[in-house]
């Protein structure tokens, strides 16, 4: 195929560094070039990055960041899986900005960026057991197991409002201490 000529819904063309790359679809957004991985230019991506943590949300680019974000947490944590696509930048990014306002948030939110923190991302996902690879996605975890999940499909429908009301109630429902049971034993 020729990048100049062709463009169809099977595949899609990326210009990096003056060579084009055919990308092939993928559930992941990641970028297959000459059979490697790689990820998205951080010039590319700095701003999406930045939607999320000028909310205060920890980036984690590592395997061990994320390992020690989920272990090290004594409350819920909150995993957002960023993307490069539209349903993030205009639907799941301003929905977290929406939902941290509540009254009620998650001790620790993180993120992670599909296509960029290859690794990080793998192994965030690798703590989501039972969801497929979904980029956005956003996750509560207690104790490192998922109790809530909000998934790229369930993103792509909603706009920023919707998702931003979606969360406060999961905030509500898994970060209010006082609707959590007590700890036995105490």
């Amino acid at each position: 195929m020729n990048c100049m000529t062709s463009l169809d819904s099977e595949c899609s063309f990326l210009l990096v560094s003056f060579r084009c790359y055919e990308i092939f679809p993928n559930p992941n957004l990641e970028i297959i070039a000459g059979g490697k991985l790689v990820a998205y230019s951080e010039l590319l991506i700095k701003p999406m990055r930045e939607d999320l943590t000028e909310l205060g949300i920890e980036e984690t680019r590592s395997p061990e960041e994320v390992d020690a974000a989920i272990q090290g947490a004594t409350g819920t944590v909150m995993v957002v899986v960023n993307s490069v696509c539209g349903c993030a930048a205009g639907k799941a990014r301003p929905g977290v900005g929406l939902a941290l306002q509540n009254k009620v948030t998650p001790e620790k939110v993180i993120t992670v960026f599909a296509g960029a923190d290859i690794d990080a991302t793998e192994r965030a996902r690798g703590y989501f057991k039972g969801y497929p690879p979904s980029s956005p996605c956003i996750a509560l975890l207690q104790n490192g197991r998922v109790v809530y999940m909000m998934e790229r499909y369930q993103i792509e429908g909603r706009d920023a409002h919707e998702i931003g009301a979606e969360l406060s109630r999961a905030f509500d429902r898994f970060c209010d201490k006082s609707a959590q049971p007590a700890a036995t034993g105490d």
